[in-house]
């Protein structure tokens, strides 16, 4: 699979890097023939405005169109071609990475018997952005993957204990046993009528010996059947809540 893989990679930067060259030498080919021509309208205009003894308006523009508008286009034409090859070069060398990477990813799912559905291209995607990110911001992307795992560990906690099948909703701290049974319930559990009940909840996630808890103090009652949004600012405990 490495191997495949490998070498369509390497297929594709030969054939990236034949085009470069050749668009390269089209850009040299582009500059000469407009230096050549912008030489050339100078020349002309010098010998247009010299040759101009009385100022005719109509007599003037005619000449002045036909002999320096035509090379002046020329030039122009010239112009516009050598920064579409530039342009194709920049393609060429910028994205040439994440070409590669996609070849890669299809190629080595394809070795491994699997179908390249989406999912699997979007992880590899991911993956290969991971490792193709500049150096200076590979601190950042280490600190959001960090973030990522815990957030896929706390997805992985909530499941594994439970509340995805009805169960009581666990959560860490203190709870007000005394007021959740005079109103039926139990502390973070589900009461007739109700999808959940929590009263005086606290809520924390790996706070640690003496970590003092995200939330407290929650009150809350979510009725079967019915939407419910959680809202708040940045870090004010909305994933503590919902995981």
């Amino acid at each position: 699979v490495v191997a495949e893989a490998t070498l369509a990679a390497l297929a594709i930067a030969a054939a990236s890097y034949a085009s470069v060259r050749a668009l390269s030498r089209a850009v040299e080919r582009r500059d000469v023939l407009r230096g050549a021509l912008a030489d050339e309208r100078l020349k002309v205009l010098v010998e247009v405005f010299c040759g101009i003894k009385i100022v005719k308006a109509n007599d003037w523009a005619q000449r002045f169109e036909k002999r320096i508008g035509a090379v002046a286009r020329q030039e122009s034409l010239h112009l516009l071609r050598k920064k579409r090859s530039m342009g194709c070069i920049l393609l060429l060398t910028n994205e040439i990475v994440d070409i590669m990477a996609f070849a890669v990813s299809v190629t080595a799912i394809l070795q491994c018997g699997q179908e390249p559905d989406a999912a699997r291209l979007f992880a590899m995607w991911i993956f290969v952005g991971v490792l193709h990110s500049k150096l200076w911001t590979f601190p950042e992307v280490l600190r959001k993957t960090s973030f990522a795992l815990v957030s896929l560990g706390r997805c992985a906690s909530f499941f594994a204990s439970g509340g995805a099948s009805g169960a009581a909703c666990p959560f860490h701290g203190p709870a007000d046993a005394a007021a959740a049974s005079a109103a039926g319930t139990s502390p973070g559990g589900e009461t007739q009528g109700a999808g959940l009940r929590i009263v005086d909840g606290s809520f924390a996630f790996d706070a640690g010996p003496g970590g003092s808890p995200v939330l407290a103090g929650v009150h809350l009652t979510f009725e079967p059947g019915r939407l419910h949004a959680v809202v708040g600012a940045v870090g004010s405990g909305k994933t503590s809540l919902l995981l």
